[in-house]
């Protein structure tokens, strides 16, 4: 499936896309978390010619929530798939939700909820961040040099309650101009 074709999916889902530099994680421009969108004719002006990969926002989804993203990292000493069995034992069970698979071997735990809540690293334990308000996630569809990232699809559940009472609320950022969008091609 092409770029253009995943992005579109993507949004069609629900998720609010923009372009990431090509080959990395990181936005193509300024201002990306207002310009994240799921209009169909503004995502095949980014990807229709072009390289880059996806992002997804995750202070949006679908046309009145917002995602919580469970990133679970298993690279260098961090481990997050022997945290989330400990998290478990412990009696804190993640529901079955949808993933999104990155080349290092880790993964994305998809969830929906109300309203945004805080991000941060390493939130419910070393190598399980999280990202919701004001963060992004590498989309589906999208390469790095390491390898693709790719969804095993499924459906989205609602964030357990512990999880969202960890994250805490989003902090206020301060009020600033914020510019339009322009994307360097």
């Amino acid at each position: 499936m092409s770029r253009l074709a995943s992005a579109l999916q993507l949004a069609a889902e629900g998720f609010y896309v923009f372009p990431l530099k090509p080959g990395q994680k990181l936005p193509a421009f300024k201002g990306w978390q207002q310009s994240a969108t799921r209009d169909p004719k503004q995502i095949e002006q980014w990807f229709a010619d072009s390289d880059f990969n996806i992002g997804i926002f995750t202070g949006r989804f679908g046309d009145d929530e917002a995602l919580l993203v469970v990133d679970v990292d298993v690279k260098g000493a961090k481990n997050g798939n022997a945290e989330l069995l400990r998290l478990e034992c412990e009696g804190h069970d993640l529901p079955q939700t949808r993933v999104h698979h990155s080349p290092s071997g880790g993964r994305h735990l998809v969830y929906r909820l109300p309203q945004a809540v805080r991000s941060g690293v390493d939130v419910l334990a070393v190598g399980l961040d999280v990202r919701s308000g004001g963060g992004l996630v590498v989309g589906p569809g999208s390469s790095t040099k390491d390898g693709d990232y790719h969804s095993a699809g499924g459906e989205i559940a609602l964030a357990p309650e512990w999880v969202v009472q960890r994250c805490g609320d989003v902090r206020p950022k301060r009020e600033h101009d914020v510019k339009p969008a322009e994307v360097d091609r």
